[in-house]
């Protein structure tokens, strides 16, 4: 016989008639006694998971009448499978938007996917199939294994960016760049991936000039190109970083940093032979004053600049002063200190005054306004911007990706297609062609204005236009009249907090933040700046293998050893050597989700990756700590357990051990306190440095103080309160073993308080909070 708990009852069922494996309180309104004090079992879990899998996953945390909070994790590119990084990204963004919903917002927690790019292309060449069809595979496996995490995404307003629903819209917004004269077509010098076939932004090259993806050696090549205009941005873009005081630092720097702390005038000069005769290049000059004009009397290039390979072929060159039209030599150097976007050095006369080429954020505007005149007033064509950033360069000469809407004809020239003509389809991908251009049926076309036969334009947008505004498109996803909704925007907007890798401090959220402020001045929105507050999560980490003296990776199966200073290969019998790097399947160092979720369920998983560290910092991967967020998890669950036992039927298991130290009820309370003051920490209206371990050292620490409390004291409507507040607190790490507990609990309980509703779930509980807990002791501390 099994004794069973319902209500006051006691129950004696037959052993065959009840599997613990199976039946849970929820089920059966019965809460089984742990006879053998076992705790959170597997068969036990798998039924609170397989229970209350739907009331989490299928969950929206909007509610009407409430103010907003945008919680926004980075969308995913669908690779197929997600790694841990993707979990905890994911677990960080669920846990926020459970915790601001508990609290009373109106919370937007949208998912999508980031789908265009050169991996999908690349990858469904290789296996034979069309990179659409490869996708939309990839997003069904990659959702159902979001599912699997057990996380609350909006899927009713799930975006895909390689979807004509969607980048019709990023074509629409292209030509209103395009109207306003912030999209151009230029031919230019350009960085040529030569493994990849396409062009990158000069953001993509890092700074040994390797592709950012594929890591190739880039060339130079003079080719057509489309950009944006963010160098007119810039001074907005640097201005602007002084209002996210909540972003953290090193990215404020880097944004800084690239922007270009100086701010001054880029100017394009004709250039000369020595006979006079003018040749077709120009050379770019970026000045930060009327006098540096005044006082020039050369320009530096570096010989190894690629831009200048025509100009080195005919020198002497000569450049025009555009202030006095005296012409300047034009000398070609070995190494040259840079300090600007024009890749070039002025030579001054000895007699230029010093200045300070930094501007402060307080005198950028008046230095934009004395920088404009004097061009003016000289009739000196030039930019006005920061030193380091330059256009932003969106062709790419590539398949999947968001067609450009222009058609090239001969008797009108460029011609933007019509906005009832949007979106400009991608046609079916065929083996063998590999860009727009390969596909006669998409390029032959006529032209919107003389109706003649003309030809599309057969670049494609660089995939960091279509994330320069999804977050937009969330608000508004099913809108087939514009983008989004103005009314919407203005409402919902900015994102509160946003989450994702720091990988993207500086090309996305440099783009995101332009496109913002390009639509606020097109009036198509109403903010400036995109995101509030921004959490960059660090990476996860892991011990990877490699033969000694090799590049030459090995999976952890295959290498023995007592130590890491004696690991032996054994397949070869090699010496192998040992390191701590970022996961990846590459270096075999790889930990699959899936795996872990099977093993120890997507509660575990999630709150392992927000444990005991700060969720900036890098995770070294260490299965120990894994099993230390079980084993609290155990303990929870025997606390719940040996309540209802001795509540309800005044039994507890025979293997209940009490605790030898004295219940402290002043330590308890103090505790229970000191746990939820703790998340001050992760609400970022009040901090700006968000700390969710900080909050489960303090759940445990709880959990530890509620274990010395004697059965007999259970009826305490003091404990009560303590242990549904735990459990409330727990929820947002933990939703699926805290619905559980709090079924029963709610039903077992004497406390009868206004904190509490108790026929709801836990995770539609109000968050404790100290003003209704501890009214005396706030008063107090404001008083002081």
């Amino acid at each position: 016989m099994i004794i069973l708990s319902y209500k006051s009852r006691v129950l004696l069922v037959p052993r065959y008639h009840y599997s613990l494996r199976r039946t849970i309180y929820s089920v059966s309104r019965l809460w089984p006694i742990d006879e053998n004090n076992d705790g959170y079992v597997d068969g036990i879990r798998k039924s609170v998971e397989s229970y209350w899998r739907r009331a989490v996953t299928e969950r929206r945390f909007s509610r009407e009448n409430a103010e907003k909070f945008y919680c926004l994790s980075m969308f995913p590119y669908p690779s197929g499978a997600l790694h841990m990084g993707h979990v905890r990204v994911y677990a960080l963004s669920n846990l926020f938007g459970q915790f601001f919903h508990m609290k009373g917002y109106s919370v937007i927690h949208p998912i999508g996917w980031d789908s265009f790019g050169l991996p999908a292309e690349n990858a469904a060449k290789h296996k034979g199939v069309d990179p659409e069809v490869w996708t939309k595979q990839n997003i069904l496996s990659m959702k159902s294994q979001l599912e699997r995490l057990d996380l609350s995404f909006d899927w009713e307003i799930e975006v895909t960016t390689s979807e004509p629903s969607y980048y019709k819209w990023t074509q629409w917004l292209f030509l209103r760049l395009y109207e306003a004269g912030l999209a151009y077509r230029t031919h230019a010098y350009v960085n040529w991936d030569p493994i990849d076939k396409t062009v990158l932004a000069n953001e993509q090259v890092d700074d040994e000039g390797k592709s950012w993806r594929s890591g190739a050696q880039v060339e130079k090549r003079l080719l057509p190109q489309w950009c944006f205009r963010t160098m007119e941005y810039s001074k907005d873009l640097q201005k602007g970083i002084k209002f996210l005081d909540k972003w953290p630092k090193y990215v404020k720097t880097t944004q800084k940093n690239w922007i270009g702390p100086y701010l001054g005038l880029l100017i394009q000069l004709p250039c000369f032979r020595i006979d006079g005769s003018q040749i077709s290049e120009d050379v770019g000059i970026f000045i930060c004053c009327e006098e540096d004009l005044k006082h020039l009397i050369g320009v530096k290039v570096m010989k190894g600049n690629q831009n200048y390979d025509g100009l080195r072929k005919q020198e002497p060159v000569f450049l025009k002063n555009p202030m006095n039209g005296k012409l300047l030599p034009l000398t070609f150097s070995e190494e040259i200190d840079v300090v600007s976007n024009s890749a070039t050095r002025l030579i001054l006369s000895e007699s230029a005054p010093k200045s300070s080429m930094k501007s402060s954020s307080q005198d950028l505007d008046s230095k934009y306004r004395a920088l404009t005149k004097f061009a003016e007033d000289n009739s000196i064509k030039g930019v006005v911007t920061c030193n380091n950033i330059r256009d932003w360069l969106v062709s790419r000469q590539r398949f999947w990706g968001t067609p450009i809407p222009i058609v090239h004809c001969n008797t009108c020239g460029t011609v933007a297609v019509e906005y009832s003509d949007l979106p400009v389809r991608l046609p079916r991908s065929q083996s063998g062609r590999s860009t727009l251009a390969d596909y006669p049926e998409f390029v032959n076309t006529t032209c919107p204005q003389c109706g003649e036969a003309a030809r599309r334009e057969t670049d494609t947008m660089d995939t960091f236009v279509d994330s320069a505004w999804y977050f937009l498109r969330y608000l508004d996803p099913n809108n087939d009249k514009q983008p989004f909704d103005l009314t919407k925007e203005k409402s919902q907007m900015p994102v509160d907090l946003y989450i994702g890798g720091v990988e993207h401090a500086r090309l996305h959220l440099l783009y995101a933040r332009f496109f913002m402020r390009v639509l606020h001045d097109l009036g198509l929105a109403s903010n400036e700046e995109p995101f509030s507050n921004l959490l960059c999560q660090g990476i996860l980490l892991s011990k990877s293998y490699k033969i000694a003296d090799s590049v030459n990776y090995v999976p952890m199966k295959e290498v023995s050893g007592a130590s890491d200073d004696c690991l032996i290969h054994e397949p070869t019998g090699k010496p192998v050597v040992s390191q701590i790097e970022k996961m990846s399947k590459s270096k075999f160092n790889g930990v699959d989700p899936d795996d872990l979720i099977k093993q120890f369920g997507s509660d575990t998983v999630k709150c392992y990756v927000l444990d005991n560290i700060n969720p900036a910092k890098n995770i070294i991967y260490n299965p120990d700590n894994i099993a230390g967020v079980q084993r609290w998890k155990h303990r929870l669950w025997l606390l719940v357990t040996n309540y209802m036992n001795q509540r309800v039927h005044n039994k507890l298991s025979e293997k209940y051990v009490r605790s030898s130290k004295p219940v402290d009820w002043e330590k308890i309370q103090k505790q229970h306190l000191k746990t939820i003051a703790s998340f001050n920490n992760m609400d970022c209206t009040v901090s700006a440095e968000l700390r969710p371990d900080k909050c489960l050292r303090e759940l445990q620490a709880l959990t530890q103080s509620l274990k010395t409390v004697p059965p007999e004291e259970f009826s305490r409507q003091d404990y009560q309160g303590y242990l549904l507040d735990l459990i409330i607190m727990v929820s947002p790490f933990m939703p699926l073993i805290c619905l559980e507990m709090w079924s029963a609990m709610s039903n077992n309980v004497d406390v009868n308080h206004a904190c509490y509703q108790l026929d709801k779930t836990v995770l539609d509980q109000k968050w404790p909070e100290l003003s209704d807990r501890y009214p005396e002791f706030v008063q107090k501390s404001r008083n002081k």
